[in-house]
């Protein structure tokens, strides 16, 4: 029985997996290029420039990735199919046996995971070699047989999918590599316009709060700085992450925060609303010595940043002290727009790189205003 929807299956896919090629090969440069200094942005201060590898070939527009082959998604979709059947009930009646249950791995999800792994393949900053895959598919296999799970004619085939290319970024990417669902890329687009909606905190790693956001509804609810969120709704927390995904929601709704204070446990209710936030907090630190926070590189970090540093010399700073403690991180345009006013014209800022080979460079064009002044980062 099991050979027999599997032959089904592939019989199916086999077609298919043409066409999973011709998909993959619809990922495009585009979609991953540097960022450049970026058409309708301000110019700010010294700007940077992207100079190309006029010798380098974009694997893209290769016929097939370099590394991940045919042989690589048959295996896959092997696993993906013993998967499914270990979890589906026994056939109770001998005659069932000659019955083909349709399974609900189809083929739109196998081609959606072959693109994902197509797009690693073709874009990662190094090559990975065949039997680096060879290992990854095999661990995906076994993620599979782990987090599917089979209940009232349905398999749960986009969450598994998600377990899945999350195990090959642990494996064989970097540690600074990971892969995001749609929903934790909306959550990264929304940090990074500083605008969400959620009660206005700030928090560290363990779920405790680090700042109140100024007016929000936090604030008003009478959350502070030092308190501990233990539970959201009743549900447990201990990290940050947990606390955010069931602290956000719909603007206009209400949630209950169970925090520590002060050796006492209490339950706080706050609203939800539209948060904006800063990403910038400046002040003189000591005489002629200015402080900066940069909480992470977002699409105005720059200009935010690029004006405190302006107020901080008016008021006469020598020396300056950026501290990007806790920022996780952001955009490349915002970087490189910063990093451009503490290095001289044509200095390199960035590089990026496709399958081990230099793609372009990203350039200071002018000298920055920073330029020469003492900075401790």
């Amino acid at each position: 029985m099991k050979r027999l929807v599997l032959s089904a299956l592939i019989a199916v896919l086999a077609s298919g997996l043409a066409a999973a090629q011709e998909l993959m090969g619809l990922v495009r440069s585009g979609n991953f290029e540097a960022p450049s200094a970026g058409e309708g942005l301000p110019v700010i201060l010294a700007d940077y420039r992207r100079v190309d590898n006029p010798g380098y070939v974009d694997p893209n527009t290769l016929p097939q990735p370099p590394n991940l082959t045919k042989k690589h998604i048959d295996r896959l979709i092997d696993l993906m199919v013993e998967a499914e059947l270990s979890k589906r009930p026994a056939l109770r009646r001998p005659y069932e046996q000659d019955q083909r249950v349709p399974l609900t791995l189809t083929k739109e999800q196998v081609l959606w995971i072959g693109g994902l792994l197509s797009m690693i393949d073709r874009n990662y900053v190094n090559a990975i070699p065949g039997e680096v895959w060879d290992k990854a598919v095999e661990d995906m296999g076994k993620v599979a047989a782990e987090k599917f799970r089979f209940s009232k004619g349905k398999g749960n085939w986009e969450e598994t999918g998600n377990a899945m290319i999350n195990a090959v970024a642990r494996n064989i990417l970097d540690p600074f590599s990971v892969y995001w669902n749609k929903e934790e890329y909306k959550r990264f687009q929304d940090d990074s316009n500083n605008s969400f909606v959620g009660v206005g905190l700030l928090l560290g790693e363990d779920g405790s709060i680090d700042i109140v956001i100024p007016r929000s509804p936090a604030e008003k609810a009478g959350l502070q700085s030092g308190d501990k969120i233990v539970a959201v709704d009743g549900k447990a927390v201990s990290t940050r992450e947990q606390v955010s995904l069931r602290a956000r929601g719909r603007a206009g709704t209400s949630v209950r925060l169970t925090v520590l204070r002060g050796g006492g446990r209490l339950d706080i209710v706050a609203a939800r609303a539209e948060i904006e936030t800063r990403n910038v907090y400046a002040k003189m630190a000591a005489p002629g010595v200015g402080y900066v926070y940069l909480g992470q590189f977002s699409n105005d970090s720059d200009e935010e940043l690029i004006s405190a540093v302006a107020d901080l010399q008016a008021k006469g700073a020598g020396k300056l002290i950026l501290d990007v403690r806790g920022n996780p991180g952001g955009g490349v345009a915002a970087v490189s727009q910063i990093a451009s006013e503490f290095f001289k014209d044509g200095q390199k800022i960035v590089s990026f790189k496709r399958q081990g080979r230099v793609m372009p460079e990203n350039v200071t064009r002018g000298a920055g205003r920073c330029l020469g002044r003492k900075v401790a980062i």
